[in-house]
């Protein structure tokens, strides 16, 4: 799934291994700009990419296979997934930053100055 942040968000994602479940994502806006959740469960720093390339953000990962053993119960997903989000030109490319703890990435994605709210005061007539 994509997503494109202006007008309103539209997504796009892909699976590289079948059978992948993608991480689910929220997304929220705040007046100087959007911030971006990514469940990571089972994802560790070294096995996590997040680029921005041509107004496209793309966070790569892998999460390692389950504990040695012939599994009763499989639940939990494994292998390579990727999740691409279009971002709309309010985002300030140059100062998006990325914070991964407890197993939730959380992206900020400032909007550029022109972009944010700016209320015009009323003169006397």
């Amino acid at each position: 799934m994509s997503l494109t942040f202006a007008p309103r968000p539209h997504f796009k994602s892909s699976a590289t291994t079948p059978g992948t479940a993608l991480p689910q994502s929220e997304l929220s806006e705040t007046p100087d700009g959007f911030e971006l959740f990514v469940e990571m469960p089972g994802v560790t720093r070294e096995n996590l990419g997040v680029t921005i390339e041509n107004g496209l953000l793309r966070i790569t990962g892998k999460r390692e296979g389950t504990p040695p053993g012939a599994p009763v119960l499989r639940e939990l997903s494994q292998g390579d997934f990727a999740r691409e989000f279009r971002l709309g030109s309010t985002i300030d490319t140059g100062r998006i930053s990325a914070v991964l703890e407890q197993g939730l990435l959380r992206l900020t994605l400032p909007k550029l100055p022109q972009s944010q709210l700016r209320r015009i005061p009323l003169q006397e007539a």
